[in-house]
């Protein structure tokens, strides 16, 4: 059953893969660099960038952390194969949740699996094994709150291609007990919108909006648009008008069509 249902979301990932530019840079952002000093913060973020493990983008993430702490926002940020399970489960602490990975979207009801966007964690279930335990990990597994999914490269066969952690949202369902009331979400990765499954789950548990792509969205793309809602975030923007006057250029994936959208609470 794992392999038939990374078959599944590994066709998914190749379509957006294969429009990416392959020059992956090979330093990465270590945890190390999370924002925290001896100030009192207001509010607090977080930021979940699974996508650095294969995709990283420094400047970018030294930009928003910086925006927002200056904004006041105590700042939490994981990194790569540092963005496991754990932070995932304490969603609940922040007022803004920024979660920069890849993207699954299981259509396929047949298989049993929950219909909906899923989310890649930084780790290979390798590593999670080694880190949560065998048994935990059959758990979750057993349960439908994740399974494993691949990064296609080209020249390379999904048997050759290290295993991801990859998160349904029967998770979110399931272990977040509430949201922060009017808090955002923000998930730069591919189809986070293509249904409402996962905006419902947030919005249902308190929270005010979430901002996602319809659609296989460039990882280079996503980024522009995450700097710059950010940057109207940080300057005291409602989220909701932060969206509405967002200059065009950013709405739409010039190369692949993907449309950012955002779903509100009421």
């Amino acid at each position: 059953m794992v392999l038939v249902f990374t078959a599944i979301i590994a066709v998914a990932i190749l379509l957006y893969m294969y429009i990416q530019p392959f020059n992956r840079i090979n330093n990465t952002i270590d945890r190390d660099t999370e924002a925290t000093t001896s100030q009192k913060y207001s509010r607090k973020a977080l930021i979940y960038d699974s996508l650095a493990r294969e995709y990283p983008n420094r400047r970018a993430i030294e930009y928003i952390i910086k925006l927002l702490v200056e904004a006041g926002y105590r700042v939490d940020y994981y990194c790569g194969g540092n963005a496991t399970l754990d932070p995932l489960y304490n969603l609940g602490e922040y007022e803004l949740v920024i979660i920069r990975a890849h993207g699954g979207f299981n259509y396929n009801p047949r298989i049993g699996w929950p219909i909906g966007e899923y989310i890649y964690t930084g780790i290979y279930y390798s590593e999670a094994v080694k880190l949560y335990g065998k048994d935990y990990m059959e758990n979750l597994y057993r349960g439908y709150y994740v399974t494993v999914g691949v990064i296609p490269r080209p020249g390379y066969t999904i048997d050759q291609l290290p295993k991801y952690v990859v998160v349904s949202p029967l998770f979110f369902k399931d272990f977040i007990d509430s949201m922060k009331r009017d808090s955002i979400i923000i998930y730069t990765g591919c189809w986070g919108l293509d249904t409402d499954t996962l905006a419902r789950i947030f919005l249902e548990k308190g929270a005010y909006a979430y901002v996602s792509f319809k659609g296989n969205v460039t990882w280079v793309f996503s980024d522009q648009v995450l700097e710059a809602l950010v940057e109207k975030i940080a300057s005291g923007e409602d989220i909701v008008e932060a969206y509405d006057s967002l200059d065009n250029k950013y709405k739409i994936d010039p190369l692949t069509g993907a449309l950012l959208s955002i779903k509100c609470s009421g």
